[in-house]
């Protein structure tokens, strides 16, 4: 194993069978999606038939075309229509929709696929890069050859042909430089999207534009730093949409979501690092997703909460284990980004950043009771510790307590004072608390 998965037990898990059992998982759920669908309540069986029948083209397709074509939005409606029925009418089309666009290159010529009206969804086709505006009108989607196919909408057809799709129905995206697989999406529709995130993507071409060359930037400078980091985030995250940040003062807001894996929600508003830094954050969230899917990390209690360093709200145990394993990525990350030529100009940022972080990582991982995981959790808990033991000895940091750490950490028990004697402190925090506080008296 290379040096670089040695710093990634997650990693090395998903290269060792965990990242193949998720894609066996993800092919089991479309391949029963229909026999699901058929043991609900009505009108579920009517569904059913509409993707049977839709689909019909693609029985014949082999596991390693569905894995290798599949898009995260076509895996996303797949999800959609098995676990929330009451909204198969929408869900139904847009999986139908998006298996068309997926598979274009399996159809026989002549195969069709008719959508029924959704109010506002259009006919969005991500990998053949066209959008026609359908919002709730009925439409038929044709394919006529390798090379081109026909929309209907309303009962009026376009003819489009493949690489040279007039602009009127081009998909709004850009390429990322020197990244040409990986596209940035200025697109808000439902079938992409969930609806509690859709109003967060941002529709300002100026503002993508400067984040499409950040992102090429960063993705450059990653892999200078982190060769097998940087092409194991090319190779898993090939979806890129830009959001709104109000504040770039608050919080990181980029975020990724576990029915959307291979995609990345990214504020365009950001400094370049902490651009940078939340590229690298929320890919490390895409690996444990992955992770999750397919072996036991956690046993979830959601009405047991817990203090996290990096939030203002009490966490449960999964977003806490979320935020050790990501910024303990993170921190690895800058560790190696320190040594770079790449990375000269960053110097004091970047120690600045790991100084904070590897404080931050001890008082979270402080909270985490390691005997209630199951094994694959207290694996990877243990090596996070290991990791913030290895930095303690090479950074002398638990010496010296930050300010920013106690401040945060009184001010999260002052809000939440059921919860403040839940909070596990190493010693020397608590000494660090105790003079602070007899200093301010």
């Amino acid at each position: 194993m290379s040096e670089a998965l040695h710093t990634d037990l997650v990693a090395s898990y998903l290269l060792n069978g965990a990242e193949e059992s998720y894609k066996r998982t993800l092919l089991v759920k479309y391949v029963f999606l229909v026999d699901v669908l058929r043991e609900l309540p009505a009108p579920a069986a009517g569904f059913a038939d509409y993707i049977e029948s839709s689909l019909l083209p693609l029985k014949s397709l082999s596991a390693q075309d569905v894995l290798e074509d599949a898009t995260p939005f076509f895996w996303m409606n797949v999800d959609r229509c098995r676990n929330d029925p009451d909204n198969l009418a929408s869900h139904s089309r847009h999986l139908v929709m998006l298996a068309f666009d997926c598979f274009f290159r399996h159809l026989p010529d002549g195969a069709e696929v008719r959508l029924p009206a959704v109010e506002g969804s259009d006919v969005i086709l991500p990998r053949l890069r066209i959008q026609v505006r359908a919002s709730g009108k009925p439409a038929v989607l044709r394919r006529v050859n390798s090379e081109s196919l026909e929309i209907e909408v309303d009962t009026e057809t376009e003819t489009f042909t493949l690489g040279s799709i007039d602009s009127k129905y081009a998909l709004p995206l850009m390429t990322i430089p020197d990244h040409g697989s990986a596209v940035l999406l200025e697109v808000k529709d439902p079938a992409l999207v969930e609806n509690d995130y859709i109003e967060t993507i941002s529709l300002n071409s100026t503002s993508a534009i400067c984040l499409n060359e950040k992102i090429g930037r960063a993705l450059e400078m990653i892999d200078e730093a982190d060769a097998e980091l940087g092409a194991q985030i090319k190779r898993l995250i090939k979806w890129y949409f830009p959001i709104i940040t109000k504040d770039p003062n608050t919080t990181h807001n980029s975020f990724t979501a576990k029915r959307l894996i291979g995609v990345m929600f990214l504020s365009g508003i950001y400094r370049f690092m902490p651009l940078l830094e939340a590229i690298v954050h929320e890919f490390h969230h895409t690996e444990l997703y992955m992770l999750m899917a397919s072996r036991e990390v956690l046993w979830e209690d959601e009405h047991r909460l817990y203090y996290s360093p990096w939030r203002e709200d009490a966490r449960t145990i999964f977003g806490l284990f979320h935020a050790c394993h990501v910024f303990s990525q993170v921190e690895e990350f800058y560790s190696r980004a320190a040594k770079s030529p790449a990375f000269e100009d960053y110097t004091e940022y970047i120690a600045g950043r790991r100084l904070t972080l590897c404080q931050q990582l001890r008082l979270g991982l402080q909270q985490i009771r390691k005997d209630e995981l199951p094994q694959t959790g207290r694996e990877i808990y243990d090596f996070m510790v290991d990791q913030i033991d290895l930095r303690a000895n090479e950074m002398r940091f638990y010496r010296n307590p930050l300010p920013t750490i106690i401040d945060h950490l009184d001010k999260w028990r002052d809000s939440h004072p059921e919860l403040a004697d839940s909070v596990i402190l190493p010693v020397d925090l608590q000494l660090a608390r105790s003079n602070a506080a007899s200093e301010r008296v």
